[in-house]
């Protein structure tokens, strides 16, 4: 392992270089673009499996097989679908997190608190509403979780796909520096992923996170 001193230099070199924002961007649409869709189609599956049984009967059992399959196969996949340098990258980031994403919806939905559905239907709540203030706050809370786990699994993802894919973002140099044998500049672009997934959850979910539990106390205080 290369020392503190050694990977710092490191990642002084490459940012003076000027790289690491085009590489950084480069996975950063694939990661980004591939954890919105997943978080779309599983969201969508999700509230609609959740309400209607025979959807989830049916849904669930794929959403497993698709979890169940390592995302190096879905690499390869995407490889012969799409070739390299492509949308390889987020296609294996769809496939790989929606799953999670989908059964924590499906949970969430199923896990309701079944007495604030009476209350809103005692009182002649209209269906929209119903679902924005009622049911989507709970669900949130734990969907959530699933999508601060994926968004940093996206990027893992990614970066392998672009390891095996020749990409040009980041799984692409850390290819180049292992080909080189620089351990130092391999820790330092695994530094860079890390600060990355750190903004994105602080930008991205945790402001969301807090609007929504703040909602989510607001209605159980009613």
């Amino acid at each position: 392992m290369p020392s503190l001193a050694d990977t710092f230099r490191a990642l002084v070199d490459i940012t003076a270089s000027g790289i690491v924002g085009s590489t950084v961007l480069a996975t950063g649409q694939q990661a980004l673009a591939g954890w919105l869709l997943a978080a779309a189609i599983g969201c969508g599956l999700g509230l609609l499996a959740g309400h209607v049984d025979a959807v989830g009967d049916a849904v669930a059992p794929l959403a497993t097989m698709v979890f169940a399959t390592p995302p190096i196969v879905w690499v390869v996949l995407a490889l012969l679908w799409f070739g390299p340098g492509s949308i390889e990258p987020m296609f294996t980031v769809v496939m790989s997190t929606f799953p999670i994403i989908f059964a924590s919806c499906l949970q969430g939905v199923r896990g309701r608190d079944k007495l604030l559905d009476e209350m809103a239907s005692t009182f002649n709540v209209p269906r929209m509403q119903h679902t924005v203030d009622v049911v989507l706050p709970q669900v949130w809370a734990q969907v959530l979780p699933a999508l601060a786990t994926t968004i940093a699994y996206a990027w893992k993802v990614a970066i392998m796909a672009e390891m095996l894919g020749g990409g040009t973002g980041l799984g692409g140099q850390l290819a180049t520096a292992r080909a080189n044998l620089d351990m130092p500049e391999m820790m330092a672009w695994i530094s860079v992923i890390l600060a990355l997934v750190l903004v994105c959850d602080g930008l991205l979910l945790m402001p969301f996170r807090r609007y929504l539990n703040t909602r989510f106390n607001t209605l159980k205080l009613r």
